[in-house]
């Protein structure tokens, strides 16, 4: 991706009413009215801001019956919440996700972080690649490990937003900072496949 590419998603990222918009469309799909009236913005402010994360491939939207009525109905475009900007001002990625799972987390991070959170990982997560024998050495008994990785599956977006998350909020050395920088640009391209 050209570098005016990704200015441009920097600078998507960096507008409050976009991250809020990219907030509720995590939660689930939905339609510029239904997101203006969430946001407390014009219909016409939504519309342009979707339309421009649209033209970055962050989101992707086709004409559906939402509410009962006919809409443009926009979603995330999988994958594409791996990108390692850090674009949230508060905690709220953790709201979403069981403190076990996020403790889960800093602990895969910590034992192997290239094998569980690299480019080629993230699509083992989502297909559900990884088995229990993969994280037996994590402080829970089989059961819970288990349930872990079907959220992880069930979530791999926002898993792996998360887990990036945290590993570029602990990085200190630049070298490795930029090597991961350069795995979401991967990621980017690998999405508009």
């Amino acid at each position: 991706m050209e570098e005016n590419g990704i200015n441009r998603i920097i600078e998507i990222l960096s507008s409050k009413t976009n991250l809020k918009i990219l907030e509720i469309l995590m939660e689930s799909n939905s339609y510029p009215r239904k997101i203006a009236r969430k946001i407390n913005k014009t219909e016409g402010v939504v519309v342009r801001a979707l339309k421009s994360m649209e033209e970055v491939g962050l989101l992707d939207s086709s004409w559906g019956v939402m509410d009962g009525r006919p809409a443009k109905i926009y979603s995330l475009k999988t994958g594409l919440l791996f990108l390692l900007f850090d674009f949230t001002e508060k905690e709220s990625l953790f709201i979403r996700f069981p403190k076990k799972y996020v403790n889960f987390i800093k602990e895969l991070l910590k034992n192997n972080v290239d094998h569980f959170f690299s480019f080629s990982s993230f699509s083992k997560w989502e297909r559900g690649d990884f088995s229990y024998n993969d994280l037996a050495f994590l402080s829970a008994n089989r059961e819970t490990i288990e349930e872990f990785l079907r959220f992880a599956k069930e979530n791999t977006a926002q898993f792996c937003l998360l887990a990036c998350y945290l590993r570029i909020k602990s990085l200190k050395e630049e070298e490795e900072l930029k090597k991961l920088k350069e795995e979401s640009l991967k990621l980017l391209e690998k999405a508009k496949e």
